[in-house]
């Protein structure tokens, strides 16, 4: 009983994690639709940073820059949620 107790609450906390990440994302979207964009395509759809560049008219450090801005901005989202 208390394993089933114990796995019951670390699926709700999962969920309402996920909840939380894809609030988030969307606020991403919203907020920067070429960075949301850009981040999906090289670390959710596996696209090489190469292509996706040459997709946006950019530099394969730009676009790895990018992803390092939102990242970041994706953090401080997480951490005003969570603190």
């Amino acid at each position: 009983m208390v394993d089933e107790e114990c796995n019951l609450e670390a699926r709700i906390l999962q969920m309402e994690e996920r909840n939380t990440q894809n609030l988030i994302l969307q606020r991403l979207r919203v907020a920067n639709p070429m960075n949301y964009e850009i981040l999906i395509k090289v670390k959710y759809l596996d696209i090489s940073p190469d292509e996706v560049a040459k997709e946006y008219g950019l530099t394969r450090n730009g676009v790895n820059n990018r992803i390092f801005r939102t990242k970041q901005w994706i953090e401080r989202e997480m951490s005003r949620i969570y603190d």
